[in-house]
C-alpha cells in the first residue's frame, strides 16, 4: 500500500465492518436485497452524503461527466 489514506476511507474506518455485518444479520436487514450488499450500498450512500449529491443518480452523472473533461 502506498500510504496515502484519503478522507472518505478515515471516516469509513470508523464504522466496523464486523458491527455493521452482524447489525444486519440481527435485523435480517437484507432478506430481500438484490444486487448491492448491505455494507456497499452504506459505502455508497456515505460518499453521495459527503459529496453532498442529492440522489445516487445525481453523483452517477457527476462521475460520468468529470470523466469526460
Amino acid at each position: 500500500m502506498n500510504g496515502f489514506c484519503s478522507m472518505f476511507s478515515q471516516i469509513l474506518k470508523l464504522f466496523t465492518r464486523t458491527e455493521f455485518e452482524l447489525l444486519v444479520r440481527q435485523t435480517k436487514a437484507e432478506r430481500h436485497a438484490r444486487g448491492f450488499s448491505s455494507w456497499a450500498q452504506f459505502v455508497a450512500m456515505l460518499f453521495c452524503q459527503l459529496g453532498r449529491a442529492h440522489s445516487l443518480s445525481a453523483r452517477a452523472r457527476i462521475n460520468t461527466h468529470s470523466l469526460e473533461h
